[in-house]
């Protein structure tokens, strides 16, 4: 029916303005406009209303950054430096063999100045013959 009508008022696209409602608004049907479709909705008393919607912009997601990975830094200082703190640690290491080598010494010196000490006073307790 409204198609028919949209044909005889010679409207190639299906846009429709208040002049052209007239026609349902006296046959008493609902019209729903939506971009180029037209729609004939029930029987309706009240009056209808053109209901072009307007079209909402997108808004455009915005995208993450990647964050970068940072380079492992393989340079002759880095290097250098390694080495230097290793060099640190082997000889803290040797410092303390070093250390406990002579504290066994002085343990064993003491260990023998004391035997020498028994021997000593045991032999001043034997009777003279």
């Amino acid at each position: 029916m409204l198609k028919d009508w949209l044909r005889l008022s010679g409207k190639k696209s299906k846009c429709v303005t208040d002049v052209e409602l007239i026609f349902p608004l006296v046959c008493g049907y609902k019209i729903e406009v939506q971009r180029l479709k037209v729609t004939i909705k029930d029987r309706v008393l009240r009056l209808p209303v053109d209901q072009k919607k307007k079209k909402k912009k997108k808004k455009k997601k915005k995208k993450k950054k990647k964050k970068k990975k940072k380079k492992k830094k393989k340079g002759r200082r880095r290097r250098r430096k390694r080495g230097m703190r290793r060099g640190e640690k082997e000889e803290k290491k040797k410092k303390k063999k070093e250390e406990e080598e002579e504290e066994e010494e002085e343990e064993e010196k003491e260990d023998e100045e004391e035997k020498e000490k028994e021997e000593e006073e045991s032999v001043a307790f034997l009777p003279r013959s």
